[in-house]
């Protein structure tokens, strides 16, 4: 049968597009969209976009080498929403005590009868698996939209200019807020964090999570235009003109912006934050030894840059004020802030269900909240994005999780050196750091589970991919 196609008078074919960039543009306003509502807004909308998709006529992948390099991701995918499927099923009593022994007996001792049911799901709270697996298939879809969508490289560079935009808004209102009289998140007061900035983010750690994914992408498209900066051997009137170059221009306002949000990074105070923002340039400054058709010149400058930048960034921090930021780092700050009995207890219950997990979405609702300088305190997340997904969703569900997204990051990578364009280059290798940030920062912190960054992560994490594997003759043509 052959499927019916959406025919309406003016039916523009990019408004799939501009819902995507809706979506990037408007999550992290409302407070990073983590009131229910926001996270509601967004599901019925990548339900919307989805199902305006599938009214389309299917283009397919303009690109076999990106439909072959999406075989295996496709499959984990399917293979995790699968596997949550089967966490909420009820499995007969006799035969989840085979695989989950700890689940029966948690199940046993808050049990209303004596006698234990017949059936027991893998979830100790099934109303949580479903809330928490809902939400992360409207990030999975929305990202299989992105590689549908943005399939060329005007497409995605006006993707990514829209998310540097943000970055730039989220910085300067953030600093601005910092110094104001009645700090406020757009049109609620601002009650925490008072001397952090924070933008339109409740927690600081998470305004950090959000640029720390975007500076990448601008210095990313600043190092695709090094090349400009090659000036040996020309005399003065060609390195006039060098410099006068309409792709040197454009780099300059990208730096300032990139630096803008360095700044924001660390008057945010968040010490992962910061940490993983100087990894983000470590990590550019590495990568430059690995650019091909360059020349030891060309690597050197393009380190020189990077370095000059995260310098610039520190300088004008200390030239603002950043003792604050400093005083964060002190051991006795590090140590009393209940991280690691938070993660003690998380391994405990890893202990207990390592094989299938107690259920996504379930950690809020088992651990308890620890004692900090005589007050309890009570964690939603592990601080940790590794170890609170191993205690949901145990091995086998981490494993497809995490082989989905480092699958689709390592095959980017070793598609960006074979990008002839510097552009398209510069753009794959952004949004790669950009993905390797958030995985880093998820040591100490859950940026995953925060609604505005975990959608801006697989839209950048999609749209990186698709790049990687573009057709190198679309390439070509685009080439501005």
């Amino acid at each position: 049968m052959k499927r019916p196609v959406l025919d309406l008078p003016g039916f523009p074919d990019g408004l799939l597009e501009w819902g995507i960039l809706a979506l990037v543009v408007l999550t992290p306003l409302p407070q990073a969209s983590v009131a229910p509502w926001s996270i509601l807004a967004i599901e019925l909308s990548v339900l919307a976009l989805t199902g305006l998709y599938l009214w389309r006529p299917d283009p397919g992948l303009r690109s076999e080498r990106l439909a072959a390099a999406l075989k295996w991701p496709r499959l984990l995918a399917l293979g995790f929403f699968a596997y949550l499927v089967l966490q909420l099923v009820p499995w007969p009593t006799f035969l989840l005590r085979l695989l989950s022994p700890n689940t029966v007996a948690l199940h046993s001792r808050y049990a209303l009868s004596p006698a234990p049911p017949a059936f027991l799901g893998l979830s100790l709270v099934p109303s949580e698996t479903v809330r928490a697996g809902s939400e992360l298939l409207a990030y999975v879809l929305l990202g299989f939209l992105v590689l549908k969508t943005f399939t060329t490289v005007k497409q995605v560079r006006r993707l990514f200019a829209v998310i540097i935009a943000m970055g730039a808004f989220e910085a300067l209102y953030g600093i601005l807020e910092l110094y104001a009289k009645n700090p406020r998140i757009l049109f609620y007061a601002k009650q925490t964090s008072l001397d952090s900035v924070t933008g339109t983010f409740v927690n600081r750690n998470h305004l950090s999570g959000y640029l720390e994914m975007i500076i990448p992408l601008a210095v990313g498209l600043i190092v695709a235009r090094l090349d400009l900066f090659s000036l040996s051997g020309l005399r003065w009137r060609e390195k006039l003109l060098v410099v006068m170059d309409k792709g040197l221009l454009a780099s300059l306002p990208l730096a300032l912006v990139a630096v803008v949000m360095g700044i924001a990074v660390v008057f945010s105070h968040s010490r992962s934050g910061i940490a993983t923002m100087i990894l983000t340039f470590v990590f550019f400054a590495g990568f430059a030894a690995l650019f091909k058709e360059r020349g030891r010149e060309q690597k050197r400058l393009i380190r020189l840059f990077v370095n000059g930048m995260l310098l610039a960034v520190v300088l004008l921090s200390v030239a603002i004020g950043a003792r604050s930021t400093l005083l964060r780092f002190s051991p006795d700050r590090v140590l009393h802030e209940g991280r690691t009995v938070i993660w003690t207890q998380t391994i405990q219950w890893i202990g207990r269900f390592p094989v299938f997990g107690t259920g996504l979405g379930t950690f809020d609702a088992l651990v308890p909240g620890s004692e900090v300088e005589g007050t309890l305190i009570g964690y939603e997340h592990a601080h940790n994005e590794y170890l609170e997904y191993l205690m949901e969703v145990g091995l086998v569900g981490s494993a497809l999780l995490f082989g989905l997204v480092f699958f689709m990051l390592g095959r980017s990578l070793v598609a960006w050196q074979a990008r002839p364009d510097p552009e398209v280059r510069g753009l794959v290798l952004g949004g790669a750091v950009s993905g390797l940030s958030v995985l880093f920062h998820g040591l100490t912190d859950f940026n995953t589970h925060i609604p505005a960054n975990a959608l801006l992560f697989s839209v950048v994490l999609a749209a990186t991919m698709s790049l990687a594997f573009m057709k190198r003759r679309r390439e070509k043509a685009e080439r501005p």
